[in-house]
């Protein structure tokens, strides 16, 4: 091929190049396998078809001759970054095995390279199968994977080649039981929060089936569907709980949030093999694993009472009673009071011996304008209680209530009002 070059100046230059137009001499053949991941490791499986192309079965090229002929090097290559990032590791990848007719032998063995690889011609006569082995720690599931395995002659030239596509999936079971059917209202869940210190805590396993120990032996994963980034919703933010061994899946939560009743969004994935991609969202179209977490104080409602547990009472309200004058006293203490902690559905203690998660409490008038408030006078006890003690100064007439608040404040610094009277009593 002669060409020419008019330069600025007038002149001429001529050059002669030469072209080599290369033909593939076998049609491009394609092979593609869709798998499921079984493990971590190496998956190998024998290319789909390949036993059937033409360039293998004695079928002649274009110019009338025979692949065995013509084959002398080899070159396997992948197609975007996205399957090199994949595909290959530090010290594996994608490589292919050339294989004989009854699979006894590997007659080549093939990785990729940068460059064509020798061959060993006296064998390729009895090439007819290529089986494929495929590491899927890095494989995204569902995606196509592209290789090219490209056959070149003597001279360097492509005679022909086969483009290969794989796929990963995933297993799709459902695992069942998941949900503690107890612990949900439709897909709702309210959790009894803990508190470490610093955060409330709940532990997954009081709603869900078991989930530390995973489905099959493969680990849950959690992601939150709350947008915790807007100005609304950071007071709230949360991250993904993780599992810890010994103790399980548990959510840490700003006290903000048992306060609030923030209600968190909660997906449930199966992470199947440590594979980085490996984690599988949508149960097979099912929801099961969607549900929405609330942590609950169970200070408040061991005074509110929820659902068929009881509010707090007073114990014996005829026991309530304080006679007039003579310096008198009655000491408000925790038996008095009948709750139940619905975290442990046992009883809970406000004043002395209080539990643990109650962090202070006050005993007030429950109407500061309330005229009969001169009938006591309240003293707080170094151990939790409280002491009445009855005045000595107001011209009493006959039995009278005095209404009292108890003010319980918990650790998540919500604040519950349990109300009860005192009868003053004339002493007569």
């Amino acid at each position: 091929l002669k060409y020419y070059i008019w330069n600025y100046d007038g002149t001429i230059v001529t050059k002669d190049q030469v072209v080599v137009f290369n033909k593939l001499l076998w049609e491009n053949a394609t092979t593609t396998k869709t798998f499921e991941a079984a493990n971590a490791g190496t998956h190998n499986f024998y290319a789909e078809g390949f036993d059937a192309f033409d360039f293998i079965n004695g079928v002649k090229g274009t110019n009338n001759t025979l692949w065995k002929h013509e084959a002398d090097k080899v070159q396997l290559t992948l197609n975007t970054p996205a399957d090199v990032a994949a595909l290959t590791g530090l010290t594996t990848g994608l490589t292919l095995q050339l294989q004989n007719a009854d699979k006894t032998a590997t007659l080549e063995n093939v990785a990729v390279s940068g460059a064509p690889v020798a061959m060993t011609t006296a064998t390729l006569d009895q090439i007819k199968h290529m089986k494929v082995s495929v590491p899927v720690t890095n494989l995204v599931p569902n995606k196509d994977y592209n290789a090219t395995l490209t056959f070149f002659d003597r001279n360097n030239y492509r005679i022909n080649v086969v483009k290969i596509v794989i796929k990963m999936t995933l297993p799709t079971a459902v695992p069942s039981p998941f949900r503690i059917p107890a612990a949900f209202d439709g897909d709702d869940t309210y959790g009894w929060a803990g508190w470490d210190g610093t955060n409330a805590t709940y532990n997954l396993a009081g709603s869900l089936y078991n989930p530390a120990a995973g489905f099959n032996g493969q680990q849950y994963q959690f992601k939150l569907g709350n947008d915790c980034t807007t100005t609304d919703n950071a007071p709230y933010l949360i991250t993904a709980p993780v599992n810890v061994s010994g103790v399980g899946f548990v959510v840490e939560a700003p006290a903000k949030a048992v306060k609030d009743e923030y209600v968190y969004n909660m997906t449930t994935g199966i992470n199947y093999y440590g594979l980085n991609h490996g984690t599988v969202w949508n149960w097979n179209n099912t929801t099961t694993n969607v549900f929405k977490l609330t942590l609950l104080s169970p200070v408040k409602y061991s005074v509110l009472g929820r659902g068929e547990m009881p509010a707090a009472k007073i114990t014996n309200q005829g026991a309530m009673k304080i006679l007039y004058g003579n310096g008198n006293t009655l000491n408000i203490v925790s038996t008095m009071i009948t709750a139940y902690n619905p975290k442990t559905t046992r009883s809970i203690k406000y004043l002395d011996g209080r539990d643990g998660d109650i962090a202070s409490t006050n005993l007030k008038f429950t109407n500061a304008t309330d005229g009969n408030n001169a009938l006591l006078t309240i003293t707080p006890n170094v151990d939790g209680t409280y002491t009445l003690t009855s005045s000595e100064t107001v011209s009493l007439q006959g039995p009278t209530k005095v209404n009292l608040t108890l003010e319980i404040t918990d650790v998540w610094g919500i604040t519950t009002p349990f109300n009860f009277y005192v009868t003053v009593t004339p002493n007569y």
